[in-house]
């Protein structure tokens, strides 16, 4: 008995050590601690139909609800809408959001995942920037020449009921509740499609909207000019009245200090003979015909030696050159006493056919070179400006900027045997930009006179290639000479996949950002001059390149 009772224990305590042995290698159970839930994100792109706006997120298992925020200020103020629905994917629209949105209205979304517990609720996400479509309309955008300081042409499709009146609305004023201004519309007017409001007040924005019997036909945003120049003041030499080519001739040769010029929409005059040496400004009249003043050059505008002229602005006019290999806006050679303009402005021009537009030399200088709001092309071989005296204290551009212009089929920008001080690209578009043999930027005056001593910035631009003027089969620029001890910024600046800068000719950090397509690809024909975004996905469609162009929030 003592036998059998030994070995029957046995078993049993094996078996307590087995249990034992495999409870204790059994993992201990983790416990994770509750987190907050992750930013949503979308499945696409926002986007709009009509006056709604599309959402579609990822969906969330965590999440229970999400809450949207809607804005139009980018969350500046409390956002106009606040709702909590439990889809990803939504129409914002009057059942949403109690109210119709806006037409043709920049909006901001953002939206918060909400947890059982609020404590793990989401970060909010802001899921990006979208624009309402415009209201299907009969009405027509106005043209370049369809607006002036005080008038605009408002123009539509003249079918249906008729337009019987426009009114004139704030651009914050987007449900058009309180008009600023309101026009009849005569029974030939609706006929004809088109009608003249006045009374507008100068640089400022206005929704324009159409009406039959009291029903919206739809709204257009317009903005009016600067104030013009009124003909009668006594500083004002009025050209308005005369046709004859040879008037600014003849008026320039007894011109005063400080006169405006204002010449005739739609005539072409012959450049200025005489020196110059007293400052002026030339300016294109407003008007509502498409035409703008002209000045026509068959050789260049030059300097009374030892002046210093305050400004020369050329404001709303087209400046074209006889011959791209010979011709000037000015081409100044003056020894001796100091030569200087010390305001050179191009605004609102389009200037075209020359072969460079300022060619400075010996001691003569440009304190302040600006090109504003203006389209230049077909430049040759002096580019946008050449310095070609050497010497430290010889012809010289002192401050350049060139700001919201498009450039193209340029043999280049800029020359300089001096220094320069500063020079600024800000929204800009360059396409064909530098024949071969030249090179963008060439600063070649030797060692302490081939750089720009405070910078070159280049912000919110976008370059295309280099000009194969020869059809060479080759785009690829010489970017930069000199300019060795120059600091170089580059801001929001985009070149396209094509764009190429001869090794060693590199401008440091440019660009800062690269679209993935060719030049042909991003505008709609940019060898004739037609920069619109044809590529509905690239990146700085709305914040890069001469505003003009660009596709408007």
């Amino acid at each position: 008995m003592k036998n059998i009772a030994k070995y029957a224990i046995f078993p049993i305590a094996f078996c307590a050590a087995l249990v034992f042995l495999f409870s204790s290698c059994e993992k201990e159970e983790i416990v994770y601690e509750e987190t907050r839930l992750f930013r949503p994100a979308l499945n696409t792109a926002l986007s709009a139909k009509l006056n709604t706006i599309i959402i579609d997120m990822a969906k969330m298992k965590e999440a229970v609800s999400y809450t949207f925020e809607i804005s139009q200020d980018s969350f500046k103020t409390a956002p106009l809408y606040t709702f909590t629905i439990d889809t990803t994917y939504l129409i914002v629209d009057k059942g949403l959001v109690g109210e119709e949105l806006d037409y043709n209205s920049s909006y901001q979304v953002r939206v918060t995942a909400i947890a059982a517990d609020p404590q793990f609720n989401s970060r909010p996400a802001l899921l990006g920037s979208v624009r309402t479509e415009p209201l299907p309309s009969i009405q027509l955008a106005p043209r370049a020449y369809d607006v002036t300081d005080v008038l605009a042409r408002v123009r539509w499709n003249p079918f249906g009921l008729p337009v019987d009146q426009v009114k004139v609305f704030s651009t914050t004023d987007k449900k058009l509740r309180t008009p600023l201004g309101s026009y009849t519309v005569s029974s030939a007017q609706n006929t004809a499609g088109e009608v003249i409001i006045d009374k507008l007040t100068p640089a400022t924005s206005y929704l324009v909207a159409i009406y039959s019997a009291g029903g919206l036909r739809g709204f257009v945003e317009y903005k009016t000019l600067e104030k013009g120049v009124y003909p009668g003041d006594p500083n004002v030499i009025d050209l308005t009245t005369s046709e004859d080519p040879g008037a600014l001739q003849t008026a320039m040769a007894s011109v005063a200090e400080g006169s405006i010029v204002l010449l005739k929409r739609g005539v072409r005059y012959n450049f200025p003979a005489a020196n110059l040496s007293t400052s002026i400004t030339i300016k294109g009249e407003y008007g509502l015909t498409e035409g703008r003043a002209q000045i026509f050059s068959t050789g260049d505008w030059r300097i009374a030696t030892g002046v210093t002229i305050d400004h020369v602005v050329f404001d709303d006019i087209d400046i074209i050159g006889s011959d791209p290999g010979a011709v000037y806006v000015f081409n100044i050679n003056n020894s001796g006493t100091p030569t200087i303009i010390t305001n050179l402005v191009f605004k609102n021009c389009t200037i075209t056919s020359l072969r460079g537009i300022a060619r400075l030399r010996s001691d003569s200088y440009i304190k302040n070179f600006t090109i504003t709001n203006s389209i230049v092309y077909n430049i040759g071989s002096y580019g946008v400006f050449t310095t070609d005296t050497d010497g430290a204290t010889k012809a010289a551009v002192d401050h350049i900027k060139l700001l919201n212009s498009t450039f193209y089929q340029l043999s280049f920008i800029a020359t300089s045997r001096t220094n320069s001080q500063s020079f600024l690209i800000d929204g800009c578009t360059f396409s064909e930009f530098t024949e071969a043999g030249q090179r963008t930027f060439r600063y070649r005056g030797g060692t302490d006179r081939n750089n720009i001593i405070g910078g070159l910035t280049i912000s919110n631009s976008v370059w295309g290639t280099g000009w194969d003027k020869a059809a060479s089969g080759s785009k690829t620029v010489t970017f930069k000479e000199g300019l060795v001890s120059t600091n170089v910024s580059v801001l929001n600046t985009w070149a396209t996949s094509d764009f190429a800068a001869a090794a060693g000719s590199e401008l440091p950090g440019f660009p800062a950002l690269t679209y993935s397509g060719t030049a042909t690809k991003l505008w709609t024909d940019p060898t004739k001059g037609n920069f619109s975004i044809a590529d509905a996905g690239f990146a700085g469609k709305t914040s890069s390149g001469d505003p003009r162009w660009r596709v408007k929030l």
